[in-house]
Formats: C-alpha cells, structure tokens, sequence
C-alpha cells in the first residue's frame, strides 16, 4: 500500500520495540504541540523504543520547518493522514449564509463609529464558558445551529481518524508493536486509538496535552450540550480503559483521578520541560524589551500587559530606545483588533515591535533579545502554556499573568518568576517598573532552568519508566 510509505524516515535502526503514535501534531508542524513527542522520540531511542509515527500529512499544514524532522533519532518513521473532508461537510457550505444569519456570536470583531467617522473595533473573544452552554442550549434556531455545528466539527476529527485507523491497521497487522500511544489535541484521536489497541489487544496509552472534557471554555460557532456530552462520554470509556493516562500538569491529574477514582494509579504526571541546549544568554542592551512569542489565542487578552506598560511609559516619560513591547507569532491580534491597534489606544503603539511566526530556531532568537519573557492571562487553571517551559533557559525575568492556585501559579511558586494576577494591573505597572530599574542598576536575570525536575529529559524519564512498569519490560539501548 502506498499509505504504508512513511514520507519521512531515519535510516540506520530497524531492530527494536516499537510504539505506535497518533498525533495529529508532529513535524515537520511547527506548533508548539508538535514539540513535545519530536523531543519525546529521542529520549524513547535512548531506552530502546522506536516510533512510528501517524499525523497529518506535510501537504495539510498552513506552516512547517522540515528542519524538525532531521532532529529524529534513527528508526524513526513518520506516515503522513490526509485530511478527508466528508459529504456532510462539503453539503454544510451551501448553509454558511444561513448559519451568518442565525449564529448571533460573530467571528469578527463589532465595531462601532466614534469621532471622526473612524471605525473603532472592540475584541470579540469568540468563547464560551462551559457552564452557560445548558443555558444556550434551548431549542431555537441559535441553538440548532450550534448542534450542527457541533457535529461538523465532530465529524472532521473522526473522517481524519479514519484515514489514521486505515494506515495503523496496515502497520499493526504486520506485529512488533508494544503498545498505542494517542496525543491530543484535537482529543477524538484517543477514541480510534482506543479502538486500534483494543483490537489488536495492545495497551493504550493516552497522552493529554489539554484538558478534554474539563476545558473550560469552547468555540462559540460549536458551543452546543452536544460537544459536551460528547466529550464526556468518549473521555470516560478512554480513560477507564486505557492502559496509562498522561496529563502535563499535576492539577489536571488530580481532577481525573477525582472523576476516575477506578482509574487513579493509573493517571500520571508528565510535564513538557525545558531543553538544556537551547539555554542562551538574553542580549545585553540599554533596552529593555518585554516579549512574547507564540499564538495570542482567544483567551490570551494583552491588554492588561499594555495597560501597565503605558503607566510605566507616561509616569517615567520613557522613550522607545529605553523601553519596548515585541511580539511575534502567527496571528498578532487579539479578539479580530490588530495587537496595534490595541497598543495606539494606550498611546504607546511606538513602543511595540511586530513579527511574524518563523522557525523554533528564530523564536529562539527573538526571546534571547528580551530582558523579560512574558505568559499572557489563559482562562484553563488545569493547563501550563508550553512557552514557560520555553521561558526557563533565557536569562531573562518572566512575568505570568495567573490566578492563584492555576497549575501555572502552582508551577512557579518557590522561583523568581513575577506571578500577577490578570486583572491587578498596579502589580504589573510595578513589577514592569522593579525589573526595569534593577536592569538599569546592572542587575541581571537568572534563567528559572536550574531546576532539573523541570527539564525535558526528567520528565521523558518518568514517561518512560511509567510506560514500563505498565508493559512489564525495561528495554535496553
């Protein structure tokens, strides 16, 4: 079958046990959800498991770096899954005007006229708490066309998973595999996973990078009980059956273990960490730059982070050379408003730089010319943003913008990372403003990765020493 021709392999190993991972992210993707298993496979090598790998294939992804690919350690397989749109979804574009009619939440931002007949756009955040969505539920035509949007979405995930199931039944179906690995998002993929571990009678072994039924806001276009009920159901027959559950954050862990209390010794901590070759020196500059790099996602609201830095900018009449906001990454807006747009209202749109997303290598670079790393407010207290572990290399400050008791907060008690809640824009004014002036004494950051519990290859460790115990084996190199 030509399916079964991976589009990417490593020569020079072909003997060992293998694991079977479905990812819809891996590389030559350059989400940050690829990143965990492409440094998950090398440290796997070095105890003897080799992957194959099923994800979506190269001519799918909107950005890639193929340079990712060349860091996978020999015998690594890579076999592309195209995505597969199906009937009922090509049927649903002769609905869109029907569906812009009904749908009562847009996904551009609502603007209104304000002096001078220029439009002025305020950020529409196109998210729902889970706990209104029973609310929004009621049957009316708002509410019908959130179920079949729903059930779209529902549909996508498993056409893709089909398309998996039919190579991994291919790859299964020859022997040598040890067990089946699922990682998510998007989460469905643990639900064929599943299926395929139950068939051939391997184990299961459930990677969760978020939380699934226990998100606690979802997209307003499919915020329907019927995406709740959903991921209920299917996270229940996963998580009671699998051989071992991952979660990246102990917070996490322990609200499965609370749902699931027939499944607790089973369900474990493996964070992502930080890697120790990537550690680098922040440039040294009379500017102090505050950064971040990565996606700003519906929930990631910078205003509060503009807001204090325009205090500190006014009070201390800053100019741009002392002081500076930098972004980069894909999509450099917040709510449909331009990150500009957001900062001329504060008056400081001189004061922040913009970039595009590039390679790991060039977000690399762009942190390492920041004085302080920044982690923008997130709505899940269940979740710790992966750029953290990113931060912890740098010698540079990071401010996280947390509630107490998030699995963030909880991550960083004990370490010199400035923890503020979203909304205490005093705080933030001051810390921007303490860092600012030990900077300018000469005072010098210290990376957060001192840690070794925190680093990537501590916690690869106790993913694969957990994999073990469950399998019964201990490989060797």
């Amino acid at each position: 079958m030509r399916e079964l021709q991976p589009f990417f392999s490593v020569p020079g190993r072909t003997k060992g046990a293998r694991l079977l991972l479905i990812s819809y992210h891996f590389p030559p993707a350059q989400t940050a959800g690829a990143l965990r298993w492409q440094k998950m496979a090398a440290f796997g090598a070095q105890r003897g498991w080799l992957l194959d790998v099923l994800c979506a294939s190269p001519e799918c992804l909107d950005r890639q770096d193929p340079r990712r690919l060349e860091e996978l350690p020999p015998g690594t397989r890579v076999y592309g899954v195209v995505n597969s749109v199906p009937l009922r979804v090509l049927s649903d574009r002769s609905l869109r005007p029907l569906i812009r009619r009904l749908l009562p939440f847009r996904s551009q931002p609502a603007s209104r006229r304000h002096e001078g007949g220029e439009r002025h756009h305020e950020p529409t955040p196109d998210m729902v708490p889970v706990e209104v969505i029973y609310e929004l539920g009621q049957l009316n035509p708002q509410a019908a066309v959130r179920a079949y949007n729903a059930w779209l979405e529902i549909g996508k995930e498993r056409a893709w998973n089909r398309q998996a199931a039919r190579i991994a039944k291919g790859l299964l179906s020859h022997g040598g595999h040890r067990a089946v690995i699922s990682c998510g998002p998007p989460q469905l993929v643990h639900d064929v996973a599943y299926s395929l571990a139950r068939r051939y009678c391997l184990p299961h072994i459930m990677d969760l990078r978020d939380p699934w039924r226990l998100v606690r806001r979802v997209s307003a276009y499919a915020a329907s009980p019927l995406l709740l009920r959903t991921n209920r159901r299917l996270e229940r027959r996963c998580v009671t059956r699998a051989a071992l559950v991952v979660t990246v954050t102990d917070s996490h862990t322990e609200a499965l273990r609370s749902l699931y209390p027939e499944a607790a010794e089973r369900i474990v901590t493996v964070m992502n960490g930080y890697d120790r070759e990537v550690i680098r020196r922040t440039s040294r500059n009379d500017r102090f730059v505050v950064a971040y790099a990565g996606e700003v996602y519906r929930d990631r609201d910078p205003r509060g982070l503009f807001q204090a830095a325009a205090r500190l900018i006014h009070g201390r009449s800053l100019l741009p050379k002392d002081f500076g906001l930098a972004f980069m990454g894909p999509s450099l807006s917040y709510g449909g408003v331009p990150l500009q747009v957001l900062a001329k209202r504060e008056g400081i749109a001189d004061y922040l730089d913009l970039r595009p997303a590039g390679s790991r290598s060039e977000a690399l670079e762009f942190l390492g010319g920041a004085q302080m790393l920044v982690n923008l407010p997130q709505d899940d207290y269940l979740a710790i943003p992966s750029k953290i572990f990113e931060y912890m290399p740098f010698a540079a400050w990071v401010l996280a913008m947390e509630e107490p008791g998030s699995a963030t907060e909880r991550l960083l008690r004990g370490t010199t990372a400035d923890v503020v809640r979203r909304d205490d824009i005093g705080q933030i004014t001051r810390v921007l403003e303490s860092r600012f002036n030990n900077y300018k004494r000469g005072i010098r950051p210290q990376p957060l990765a001192v840690d070794q519990r925190f680093s990537r290859r501590y916690q690869a460790k106790l993913f694969f020493e957990a994999l073990e115990r469950n399998l019964g084996v201990r490989l060797t190199k």
